[in-house]
């Protein structure tokens, strides 16, 4: 039973990260599609420690923006080094969200490179 278990963990993890990226990629391309611009202002810098302390790569920019109807919305969005260093908290930033979906959103130059990426 404990055999089933350890190999059934795995295969699970795999199978909500493989969900997680195409659902992601789906949106990308709604948002490529349908997407309404706005600007966001940016509330908080992430980037994590490893265990042993030292910085990885994974940098993260927090956003908050309001749709069309005025409702505010905060979304997490991993960025490119270059785009993490340039922000700072307080700065605005092009966004694009779903109209029919305002909480999903990402940064405009993300869902630029994903339009140029589907056209190929």
């Amino acid at each position: 039973m404990t055999e089933l278990l350890f190999a059934l963990i795995p295969l699970l993890l795999i199978g909500y990260t493989v969900f997680r990226l195409v659902r992601r990629g789906l949106e990308m391309k709604q948002l490529a599609e349908r997407g309404v611009k706005t600007t966001a202002r940016i509330v908080n810098r992430q980037q994590f420690a490893t265990a042993t302390g030292t910085r990885r790569n994974d940098r993260y920019l927090i956003y908050e923006y309001a749709d069309e109807r005025g409702v505010t919305h905060r979304h997490r969005s991993h960025v490119v080094s270059r785009d993490w260093l340039a922000a700072a908290e307080g700065d605005s930033i092009p966004i694009v969200y779903l109209p029919d979906k305002p909480s999903i959103s990402a940064p405009h130059d993300v869902v630029e490179n994903a339009s140029k990426a589907l056209k190929r």
